[in-house]
């Protein structure tokens, strides 16, 4: 968490910014969060070449985007595993993979074996079934195993899975969508605000190119709290332009 404020404390932006390049690897690129992890990677300055898990070798115009079919056929400093949520049924497209919570410790053995340093791994939870026990800390032997791996940093981020589906809505849909919210909110509390996969996305990729060595586990709080001082900082770039 120190590592974490001090890059609040610098802005996320910047401390994103200032970061060593390396190249990254993401795995489960195939759901909505997943797009939306992949275009922040594309974006991100501290990497120079984004590696995407695909089904299938593919050719573009992105010269920063390279897809590969097997994730431990390469090296890549940084892995992203982003796990499957309920709404990957939902994809654009069926190009990339998703990756299921039982295939996790796998990959990231390969990943490891392969000379990955950072491990981050985004598993979205529901605003209901996490016990309040559990908060901050690993959830099941899958977690344990997966912390026990020598990687130089491993990021565990919960976004909740409430709000991350949302697209643009007319202003009923708003006022109905915000009645609905009222009452969530008030049968699990603050720790599960809602937020977008666009600002789910955002937060991930600067707190974890931003991230120390060791475990830092956020939680759905934490990423809104970030969310919160990203808005801001951008407002601020914004009247200062």
């Amino acid at each position: 968490m120190k590592q974490l404020d001090q890059a609040l404390g610098m802005g996320l932006r910047g401390a994103a910014t200032e970061a060593p390049r390396r190249t990254a690897l993401l795995m489960g690129a195939g759901g909505r969060l997943g797009e939306r992890m992949l275009d922040q990677l594309l974006g991100q300055t501290a990497y120079d070449k984004v590696f995407a898990w695909s089904r299938q070798p593919i050719s573009g115009t992105v010269l920063k985007l390279v897809c590969v079919e097997a994730p431990d056929a390469l090296q890549a400093d940084d892995v992203y595993c982003v796990v499957g949520s309920a709404d990957d049924h939902l994809r654009r497209t069926e190009v990339y993979h998703t990756v299921s919570e039982d295939a996790v410790l796998d990959l990231a053995r390969r990943v490891l074996a392969n000379g990955a340093q950072r491990f981050i791994l985004i598993t979205p939870i529901s605003a209901f079934s996490q016990p309040a026990a559990l908060h901050n800390k690993l959830q099941n032997v899958a977690e344990l195993e997966l912390a026990a791996l020598p990687f130089e940093t491993l990021l565990v981020v919960r976004p909740s899975t409430w709000g991350m589906g949302r697209k643009e809505e007319g202003w009923f849909a708003r006022m109905v969508r915000g009645a609905i919210d009222q009452i969530t909110h008030t049968m699990v509390g603050k720790r599960n605000m809602p937020m977008t996969a666009q600002r789910v996305a955002e937060v991930t990729v600067a707190q974890a190119v931003a991230a120390g060595r060791g475990l830092t586990i956020l939680e759905p709080d934490q990423l809104l709290a970030d969310a919160v001082a990203l808005a801001n900082e951008e407002k601020q770039e914004a009247r200062a332009s």
